[in-house]
């Protein structure tokens, strides 16, 4: 990692008249990249490090994580019958994380106000994405998609930015992988998008998730929370069978440990876009992106990331069951499987069905904090009825196992196709 030691930081470069073209002609923009995670496996770490490329239109990556789940009706409304203001306001109350007026802790933490201001100043964004929206309906081309365009372009231009093109690509941090049916939408929108899947070890990625989520920012119910985790570590590799041909998987380790190698592969192959010193640099708007570290903050990448690398929350038997049920995925990655051997061992069915049935170190410790919590909160109730909350919260944790389980036998019974890896000389 590299300490900052002052405000410097090269700018992408290019003529910002590219950012006046694309105002009159949002709807332009042909390349859309996705980038989801498969676990906590560096999703916005990829976003910020693309975020300052001179051919890249990109938002802060927590401003539009669910931007097409719920817009269609809100959009298509204001567009058709409310006027231009109601789309504004819909962005003001559903994307404030787009502005500077946003409180950006929420999300990022104390990091946030380090890097203050973060976002653009929400009146002149509005007066660009004013430009972009009059363009559009001029030419009848005001939709959802366009709408999104031109929100980055609006964006772009209110914080300042600099192309070098007037084909840029967008970069779009979608963080949580869509369902199939949310691909599908999505898909109705935006022609061929990439997809781009950010992969970890398996193990690795479960149990941090999971500690993310109990000690970083809580989501109770805890003992749902490993098969609501790895229904999303599924809906990732679902991303194969829709577009096979346009998703790609690159891996946590190689992000941080052979930086330029992925950068330059990304940017050369899939991305198509100019090598640019900017790609190895972790950014937020254009300027370092820090993580808090030892006292201070740190920006870019970490080498040694591969030390630190441990599955706490899974047993050694757990590990062996996730490897066996994602054997496919693992080798398509490039990680350690768990060996011819115990792979054989696996396929006899009799043995598997009752490993499976034994709950993952996981399940166990999810409904250990939903019971503490319940004892010990402090509230004044009868035993007898947090007593009955207990049996409630045990039958609950037994089905979310036995969801879990068969989302293991979905799995290993033929489920999609792994998602190929991006190519790293």
């Amino acid at each position: 990692m590299t300490h900052i030691d002052g405000d410097d930081f090269e700018d992408g470069g290019g003529d910002v008249d590219h950012i006046q073209q694309l105002l009159m002609a949002p709807d332009s923009i042909k390349s859309i990249v996705c980038i989801s995670f498969f676990g906590r496996s560096g999703s916005y770490l990829l976003s910020n490090l693309l975020d300052n490329h001179p051919e890249v239109l990109s938002v802060p990556p927590h401003a539009l994580t669910d931007f097409f789940l719920d817009m269609e009706a809100k959009l298509n409304d204001a567009a058709r019958g409310h006027g231009e203001m109601d789309i504004f306001k819909y962005l003001e109350s559903n994307v404030g994380w787009l502005f500077q007026e946003a409180d950006h802790t929420e999300l990022l933490g104390p990091v946030a106000k380090e890097m203050a201001p973060l976002g653009a100043p929400a009146m002149l964004f509005g007066d660009h994405m004013r430009t972009a929206l009059n363009s559009l309906s001029a030419r009848d081309a005001l939709s959802i998609g366009g709408i999104f365009k031109a929100i980055h372009v609006a964006y772009a231009a209110a914080i300042g930015r600099k192309l070098a093109t007037s084909t840029p690509i967008i970069v779009w941090q979608k963080h949580v992988p869509m369902s199939p049916e949310q691909l599908a939408f999505f898909s109705r929108f935006i022609e061929t998008p990439l997809l781009v899947v950010t992969v970890r070890r398996p193990e690795v990625t479960f149990s941090a998730h999971f500690e993310h989520h109990v000690y970083d920012r809580p989501g109770p119910p805890f003992h749902s929370l490993p098969v609501r985790i790895f229904r999303t570590m599924i809906d990732a590799l679902r991303y194969a069978e829709v577009a096979p041909d346009r998703t790609f998987a690159v891996r946590f380790e190689d992000m941080h440990g052979r930086t330029e190698a992925v950068m330059r592969a990304l940017a050369t192959g899939p991305l198509a876009i100019d090598w640019h010193p900017s790609l190895l640099e972790t950014t937020i708007d254009g300027r370092p992106f820090l993580f808090p570290k030892k006292g201070g903050f740190v920006t870019g990448t970490n080498p040694d990331v591969e030390k630190h690398q441990s599955a706490p929350w899974l047993s050694a038997l757990d590990a062996v069951k996730l490897r066996h049920v994602l054997a496919a995925d693992i080798a398509a990655w490039g990680y350690e499987g768990n060996g011819r051997f115990l792979e054989s061992l696996l396929r006899f069915r009799p043995l598997r069905r009752l490993l499976f049935a034994l709950p993952l170190r996981i399940e166990l410790h999810g409904l250990l904090v939903d019971l503490k919590g319940l004892f010990g909160n402090g509230d004044d109730r009868p035993f007898r009825v947090k007593l009955k909350e207990a049996f409630a919260l045990a039958k609950s944790a037994y089905v979310c196992h036995q969801m879990m389980v068969d989302l293991f036998r979905e799995r290993i019974d033929g489920g999609p196709p792994a998602i190929r890896a991006l190519r790293v000389e």
